[in-house]
């Protein structure tokens, strides 16, 4: 029993010993770097080009939307005005053709929604694509061994910021491309 216990003693305190400490880790050099990639976002001048593009898709939508109403509108006057003069079966058909009318217009509104919903996350995803490759290329070619996210430091010293950096090399990049 006592062997056992020596034996454990011993691999432990080899695993303690063997394992390096962080300060073993920084005295090698290690090199860490954060980014606040919401100010990058909100920085990079892709997502004020993906926003307006956005902004002009959901403006169509709603035009097409609000010309739709009216024509309901439009129907349910005429109906309105009409009452006292047309028979039965012309009311149950125009009331029937400005339900329909109503269940496409709400069909149309909700697919148009979805639409610009998926449309936004994809946008969304592409841009924090870039972000994170940029991000991966400026680590590697600087030399860090970690850059994380700013949301997940606590506390770090300015000159481990790399963030405007980040912003201007992607900015950059984005005019090359253009």
């Amino acid at each position: 029993m006592k062997i056992v216990k020596k034996v454990v003693v011993l691999l432990v305190l080899f695993l303690f010993l063997a394992a390096p400490t962080q300060a073993q880790l920084f005295k090698k050099g290690v090199k860490i770097g954060y980014v606040d990639i919401a100010e990058v976002f909100d920085q990079y001048e892709a997502t004020d080009i993906a926003t307006e593009k956005l902004r002009g898709d959901i403006e169509e939508k709603k035009k097409d939307i609000e010309k739709r109403r009216e024509d309901i509108n439009i129907l349910t006057q005429k109906l309105d005005a009409q009452a006292t003069v047309i028979n039965e079966k012309e009311k149950d058909k125009v009331k029937k053709d400005v339900e329909s009318k109503l269940k496409e217009l709400k069909d149309i509104t909700e697919k148009s929604n979805r639409e610009l919903r998926q449309r936004e996350q994809k946008l969304i995803r592409d841009i924090l694509k870039d972000i994170e490759e940029v991000i991966k290329i400026y680590g590697k070619d600087n030399g860090y061994d970690l850059v994380m996210d700013k949301r997940q430091v606590l506390y770090g010293p300015e000159g481990m910021d790399i963030t405007k950096e980040i912003v201007k090399i992607i900015n950059k990049r984005l005019k090359k491309e253009k």
